[in-house]
């Protein structure tokens, strides 16, 4: 298709029912497969830089054999066995969805699927000579090559009178990715593929609106008791587990075999059955299908939490007069931190406001939304504990110290693992994971005990107790596929992208119709700049 703005990829646009006529333009996730393998392309699900038709069938085949150790249960296997599906052509599928800044700072809806397996991060660049099975989470090269989107929609379309929308968009990814998983799509000479979905991410409101959860961290209790009230019985603030309610407190964190352990997958947490149940899933625990995202729930989430109460006790132990002067003084000791590492300090200065900390009556909690930021403080503060002598300080802030460590010796692991994590660095990451939790649940007692309100304790944390969790169980039974595997990081960049696209449209056509022309330009520029299409000259 050529045209004005040039070339374009060639992918199927559908059309979902608005009000009063009106159509919502949505991409085919059959057509996204149709195009992969029409152009030869279809090692970016395999994580490969070029095409190997052998070499991608094995790559599947090991990932489905490490994933039948790993969840036995998942419907998948038993549609291999009835000869429905080949593994060694399937392709491993995740869904994502958040909202970014459209016109007028309204939201933009973003909804994308990727594969779960890509070419890695940074870090195994640098690693010496490449696997021939090698399984990488999805993270390097430009999102538009990586990431497919599903739908653009500005917040007026899929809300308020347009509610609807929303439930018809879920519907049409459930079709899709049903169709992939039954039915394929095929190659003249090739033959059958497929895609599985296995996992649905996104941040906690997203996973909420998807998949018409009826608990989650908006079902928190904010008082416990209510002096001459009759309190409403909790209904718990976790879909997986029965966490929130009498008896099992999300609070407690520092327990390897916390008493809501047992209840997992005991109660649906479905408000109705959400459409994208009718993809297959493991057996008897339908609620795993929207799991925890491990960048919402410590990037920004816990490890802000975490680093604010640190930070405003690092402050305390500062020469200067008034908090205000400690803390502009701890902030320009991080910015040379970070200059002298070659880093960028991802912020000018640190005072009240960067921490929420308006007086000591409030909890503190980082106001950032950079996940980088909290790797770097993390980073600071952890070289501050082991470079120093903290023997004369408060024992919270020795605490705290421990407590950075851990959780840094845990992400490490993470970040330097593959796709699938060895027994001993599941292990590992989960016990210095649950290292920090204990620290935490300490250093939350010692603040109550104390009458000071630092160390909030959030839903959140109950959210990251479920990731070291699934890492300790997961390390009984062999090896385990790496949280970053569901993490957010280039999705959320892929969610801006086309965010920003509907700021720039002019209103001639409806918003989303325009925005998906642009992208679908945008990504043929990406992938010929990536080596996927090879312009004629």
């Amino acid at each position: 298709m050529v045209n004005q703005f040039g070339l374009t990829l060639q992918i199927e646009k559908a059309q979902l029912p608005g009000r009063n006529g009106n159509t919502v333009p949505v991409l085919s996730l059959r057509s996204w497969f149709s195009f992969l393998l029409k152009q030869n392309h279809w090692h970016i699900l395999c994580g490969l830089y070029r095409p190997d038709w052998v070499r991608e069938e094995a790559i599947l085949q090991s990932f489905w054999d490490h994933y039948r150790v790993h969840c036995p249960q998942h419907e998948i296997f038993e549609k291999e066995r009835r000869g429905e599906v080949v593994l060694r052509r399937c392709a491993p599928l995740l869904l994502h969805g958040d909202e970014g800044r459209g016109r007028r700072h309204s939201a933009f809806l973003v909804v994308s699927c990727a594969s779960v397996l890509g070419r890695g991060l940074q870090e195994h660049a640098r690693k010496g000579k490449r696997e021939y099975l090698r399984m990488l989470p999805n993270y390097k090269g430009h999102t538009y090559t990586s990431r497919f989107l599903i739908a653009a929609l500005p917040k007026h379309s899929y809300t308020n009178s347009n509610a609807e929308v929303f439930d018809q968009l879920m519907s049409f990814a459930s079709d899709e990715f049903s169709h992939l998983v039954t039915e394929g799509v095929t190659h003249e000479c090739r033959g059958q593929f497929w895609g599985c979905l296995l996992q649905v991410t996104g941040d906690w409101p997203w996973l909420v609106k998807s998949g018409n959860l009826t608990r989650s961290f908006w079902n928190a209790e904010k008082h416990k008791e209510t002096a001459g009230k009759k309190r409403k019985t909790p209904v718990g603030v976790c879909h997986l587990c029965c966490a929130g309610q009498p008896m099992y407190d999300f609070e407690e964190i520092g327990s390897r075999s916390p008493k809501w352990l047992k209840t997992l997958h005991a109660e649906s947490p479905f408000r109705v059955q959400p459409p994208l149940l009718k993809v297959p899933h493991v057996c008897g625990e339908s609620a795993g299908l929207w799991f925890f995202d491990l960048f919402h729930t410590w990037h920004i989430g816990c490890g802000k939490a975490f680093l604010a109460s640190f930070l405003v006790l690092l402050a305390e132990q500062r020469p200067e007069s008034n908090i205000d002067l400690r803390m502009e003084a701890l902030g320009q000791d991080y910015i040379s931190f970070c200059k002298g590492r070659g880093k960028r300090p991802f912020m000018t200065k640190l005072n009240k406001e960067s921490l929420n900390y308006p007086t000591t009556q409030c909890f503190p909690n980082g106001s950032w939304h950079k996940g980088e930021l909290t790797t770097m403080l993390m980073q600071y503060v952890e070289h501050r504990f082991s470079n120093e002598d903290w023997s004369d300080f408060p024992v919270s802030l020795r605490l705290s110290g421990e407590a950075a460590v851990a959780v840094n010796a845990s992400m490490r692991v993470l970040y330097s693992g593959k796709a699938w994590l060895s027994v001993s660095e599941a292990r590992e990451a989960a016990e210095q994971g649950l290292r920090f939790l204990r620290r935490y649940s300490d250093l939350c007692k010692i603040s109550h005990g104390e009458g000071r309100t630092l160390f909030v304790l959030q839903p959140k944390f109950h959210a990251y107790h479920h990731l070291m969790i699934y890492l300790l169980e997961g390390s009984s039974r062999g090896a385990v596929l790496n949280p970053l595997c569901y993490a957010t990081q280039p999705s959320e960049d892929f969610v801006g992208r086309p965010s920003r696209l509907s700021r720039r449209v002019t209103s001639q056509r409806p918003c989303a119709d325009r925005v998906i022309d642009r992208y679908l330009r945008s990504c043929y520029h990406q992938w010929v700049k990536a080596g996927f299409i090879v312009c004629a000259n």
